[in-house]
């Protein structure tokens, strides 16, 4: 190759397969990656579970629409543990809903890209567990596993991120 001939396909495939395996390492590995995913999402985490709450009582309920990038998707993913080291595709999105039920409380469902996930905090489904489109967890129980990312050695972030 002469310095200005594009990637063969290929050289793009390996190209991008390298690039999955490091962001896996880097937001998934056991040498720090998932720590560090987990410590570096949970202010917004704890922001989103703590507003999910609000909106459960809440007489006037809203859209909340947050924004970023691939680079912020792939590590909520991890965090959230359904980050499938692959690196999210263009327009990946990631949709949190909150749904009401009298005898569980209220309800989230997780749906990235199109397809749900489950939920932090949750092995199982609500309902009759039968149909993945409904894996619906308890609020409460995902806004536990949040404060469960920083680790039991740790009662705040301020902590968590001093060690």
């Amino acid at each position: 190759n002469d310095g200005t001939s594009c990637l063969d396909d290929d050289q793009a495939a390996a190209l991008l397969r390298e690039a999955d395996r490091f962001y896996c390492e880097r937001y998934l590995g056991d040498h720090g990656g998932r720590a560090a995913s987990r410590l570096a999402m949970y202010p917004f985490l704890r922001e989103l579970a703590d507003g999910l709450r609000r909106q459960a009582t809440a007489q006037n309920r809203s859209l909340r629409l947050y924004s970023g990038h691939d680079t912020v998707v792939a590590p909520v993913a991890a965090a959230l543990g359904f980050f499938d080291c692959k690196w999210p595709p263009l327009a990946s999105h990631i949709l949190f809903e909150l749904y009401a039920a009298e005898v569980e409380g209220p309800l989230l469902r997780i749906v990235y890209n199109g397809r749900p996930v489950p939920v932090l905090g949750c092995s199982a489904t609500a309902g009759d567990g039968t149909n993945e489109d409904h894996l619906l967890c308890p609020l409460a129980a995902f806004s536990d596993a949040v404060d469960g990312l920083l680790g039991d050695d740790f009662a705040d972030f301020k902590r968590a991120c001093q060690s």
